[in-house]
């Protein structure tokens, strides 16, 4: 277990260990990593059901102990990916909110970027829609931080700012689905500008996403 060792001694020892906890975090972040691969390869072939854990284990070239040291089952493992990825939107959206953005980076593109850093697990879920709880979570998400931001920054009552923001959020949804189903072949520049152009017709007291 990580951090788990006792230490005896005080001082080169602990750097040691803190060397070794840093090489077993990557070890344990390749093996994940491996494990989610060979599953988005597998659902490109067939349904969430049907696959084994046994049959994925022999995909990522590990044995079925190894697996079970991460997940509980098949299933666990896209749960985990689609709740990383919602947190790595919500972290974009907090820093959004509290002012803690880059000025010269924009929210909107930063989205976008983490998207595509998770494309295998996007162009799994949104083929043929085969989570619709995860996509509704997503619609969630953003419609929720973009009606705070209406009442807030642009004076919107609460019930304009839900009804509006659940427009924006359907809006962003269907240009991500587009720009997958394009093979992301667009830059995220040109995404997050196409996206802009939407907020602002909702949104025209921001100055800037």
């Amino acid at each position: 277990m990580i951090g788990a060792k006792q230490t005896e001694k005080k001082g080169s020892k602990p750097c040691m260990e803190n060397r070794e906890g840093k090489t077993e975090d990557r070890r344990i972040r390749k093996t994940k990593q491996a494990i989610q691969s060979s599953l988005y390869r597998l659902l490109r072939k067939k349904d969430l059901r049907e696959i084994r854990v046994k049959e994925l284990a022999e995909c990522a070239d590990i044995n079925r102990g190894t697996f079970y040291r991460y997940y509980e089952d098949v299933e666990d493992i896209l749960l985990e990916s689609e709740q990383d990825f919602l947190e790595e939107i919500h972290e974009i959206f907090d820093q959004w909110d509290t002012g803690q953005t880059d000025p010269e980076q924009r929210p909107v593109k930063e989205l976008y970027e983490v998207c595509k850093s998770h494309a295998e697990l996007l162009e799994i879920v949104f083929a043929e829609e085969r989570d619709p709880e995860f996509m509704i979570a997503l619609w969630q998400l953003i419609r929720r931080k973009l009606a705070w931001k209406m009442e807030i920054e642009c004076g919107r009552d609460g019930e304009e700012a839900e009804s509006r923001s659940g427009f924006l959020a359907g809006g962003c949804i269907a240009i991500l689905k587009e720009w997958i189903a394009k093979g992301w072949s667009q830059p995220s520049d040109e995404i997050a500008e196409k996206t802009e152009r939407c907020l602002f017709l909702l949104m025209p007291e921001r100055k800037q996403l």
